[in-house]
């Protein structure tokens, strides 16, 4: 599964989020998936409604196998999103972003950005995704990512429409990178990428 359809419009970057009084996201803690987690994950990607939702068992196992490149957003209110990545084989500077979801409530506030950002900042030199030409959401979303990052992103084909079921869209490769480190952010942020994971979308059956 792509980027497409994890970050639907209304959580893209609001630019009026930073001036809320009070952000439901600024109590959230993020953390590595914990083993067990996999069940909300799914309800997440479920309810979320945009994204290609996989089997429970994907979701658990992705808890199991990959967490040290992935990461949660909990609070004591519970598991408010999450993005699944993973350390390209034979390239373990680059990271393919998987999955991302972010719970109602939580829309809206950067908390996409926040646990991509998290990820980027362990060990990685690049930050990957694929989306389809059409998913201008998560074009623009990429690409506040990689000018927040002083990065290039590159745009390439990487999967064509012949490789999928009749109605699949291709698949647009976006690497970004070399990235360097976040401009401006705040000592709350900086805490926040630095906290409890350690060294961080397809559909099912794809």
């Amino acid at each position: 599964m792509s980027l497409e359809r994890t970050l639907p419009a209304p959580s893209v970057e609001s630019p009026d989020s930073a001036n809320q009084p009070e952000l439901k996201s600024a109590h959230v803690h993020l953390d590595a998936p914990r083993a067990g987690e996999g069940p909300a994950l799914w309800n997440l990607a479920r309810e979320a409604r945009t994204l290609d939702v996989n089997s429970p068992y994907f979701y658990a196992l992705w808890c199991r196998d990959f967490a040290a490149s992935s990461v949660v957003a909990r609070s004591a209110e519970g598991t408010h999103g999450f993005t699944l990545a993973f350390a390209r084989p034979g390239d373990p500077e680059t990271l393919f972003v998987w999955q991302t979801a972010v719970a109602a409530a939580h829309q809206g506030q950067g908390l996409a950005r926040r646990m991509v950002d998290h990820l980027a900042n362990h060990r990685y030199r690049f930050v990957e995704a694929t989306v389809t030409p059409d998913n201008m959401a998560s074009d623009r979303f990429l690409s506040a990512f990689a000018r927040a990052r002083g990065a290039t992103l590159r745009r390439e084909p990487l999967f064509g429409p012949e490789l999928f079921p009749p109605g699949h869209d291709p698949e647009v490769l976006l690497r970004i990178g070399p990235l360097n480190p976040l401009q401006n952010t705040s000592r709350d942020q900086r805490t926040s990428c630095h906290s409890h994971v350690a060294p961080r979308i397809r559909r099912e059956g794809e």
